[in-house]
């Protein structure tokens, strides 16, 4: 993971940490990226996919309505999802997203970044990275990032 950096100050700084955060992430990742509507959730994927390699940010957009959004490039994908609207186990169940779970087979790589993913963290594989934003003033984001096992 990059160096602890707990404040933001722009758009492109969270941008830019979520791209070094790709770089090092392993090959299967889960990421639950948690915060207030506006926090910079998908800011932060717009680095994600910049730096796994899949998509340039401005190709990204936050999958409110769809759920998911895919993204593909040679042997790497990214996961997208975006959980707001889910409110029950149930709803949970019809996306059918246990296939997402399990570690793809060499050489593939796989990354899966989950907005409001606390919900579902009781489902999620483990370790999964809990990304927690926060909004301390209209101009500044805060940063909490650590491994859940």
């Amino acid at each position: 993971m990059p160096a602890a950096m707990p404040e933001f100050d722009s758009a492109a700084a969270l941008e830019a940490w979520g791209r070094g955060l790709a770089a090092e992430l392993p090959r299967f990742a889960v990421l639950v990226l948690e915060g207030p509507l506006g926090a910079g959730k998908t800011t932060l994927m717009k680095g994600l996919a910049a730096g796994w390699g899949v998509a340039n940010p401005e190709q990204v957009t936050s999958p409110t309505y769809t759920l998911i959004h895919e993204y593909h490039r040679g042997e790497r994908s990214l996961y997208h999802l975006d959980l707001y609207r889910i409110e029950t186990g149930a709803q949970l169940d019809t996306l059918g997203l246990e296939d997402l779970w399990q570690p793809p087979p060499a050489p593939e790589a796989r990354l899966i970044a989950i907005e409001w993913g606390e919900k579902i963290a009781a489902h999620l594989p483990r370790p999964y990275l809990h990304v927690r934003l926060a909004i301390p003033t209209p101009d500044r984001r805060e940063l909490q990032a650590g491994w859940r096992r």
